[in-house]
């Protein structure tokens, strides 16, 4: 016989948990619609009367087999991956053959609805954010531990941030944490920075040490 294309699609929107144990923040209900179609290139005569039978039957088992697996995709398991098409695809063929259909599945539209796109994308952004703070805190630890390779505010290549713009101040109401336009990240203890005798930099006015110097020599606070 010729191959028949079928096409199929949900209706509905298919309900859904995302859950990824890798990332457990990421626990929503969302709805995904999808679309596709199934070449048909053999089937059961003896369970289906005409093409057209194979036709109606095909569409029907190919959406079931569809919403069946976007709604018992393992838990912990993302569902946006790289291979969740593939796997789809083939969980419908399978389910196709063993219904005496012989078929081959593309999925061509795999989308959340819009309502579901926005509270996706709201967490996704809110986890980068807080990965980006982790990751400066995590970059800019050693400024919490005696601040060894201090980093220079404003200009990378140079051994000493510009003047008066002091990395290890700490804003007014968040109590050692700042962040703006002039001053990428500031980290140090509640109260005034006091230099410590390992520090390679002075905490006071951000000066680079010289040769374990007892004093700054720029502002003359002490060291240890």
């Amino acid at each position: 016989m010729a191959d028949i294309s079928v096409k199929f699609g949900t209706p509905e929107p298919i309900k859904f948990r995302e859950y990824d144990k890798n990332h457990p923040e990421i626990d929503l209900d969302l709805e995904v619609r999808a679309a596709g179609t199934a070449v048909v290139s053999a089937y059961d005569g003896n369970l289906y009367g005409s093409d057209e039978e194979a036709v109606i039957k095909t569409g029907e088992i190919a959406l079931l087999a569809l919403t069946d697996c976007v709604r018992n995709w393992p838990d912990g398991e993302s569902f946006w991956k790289n291979t969740t098409r593939a796997v789809l695809e083939k969980h419908i063929d399978e389910r196709l053959s063993e219904n005496g259909i012989t078929a081959r599945t593309d999925l061509f539209s795999l989308a959340l609805t819009s309502d579901s796109r926005e509270l996706y994308d709201a967490v996704i952004r809110n986890m980068n954010e807080q990965q980006w703070m982790i990751d400066v805190i995590d970059r800019y630890k050693d400024v919490i531990d005696g601040n060894e390779g201090q980093p220079v505010i404003g200009k990378p290549n140079s051994d000493r941030p510009p003047m008066g713009k002091n990395p290890f101040t700490p804003s007014s109401n968040d109590g050692g944490f700042s962040t703006d336009k002039n001053t990428l990240i500031g980290i140090v203890p509640n109260g005034s920075p006091i230099n410590t005798s390992g520090d390679k930099y002075c905490r006071n006015c951000g000066t680079k040490r010289e040769d374990n110097a007892k004093f700054c020599t720029e502002c003359g606070a002490k060291f240890g």
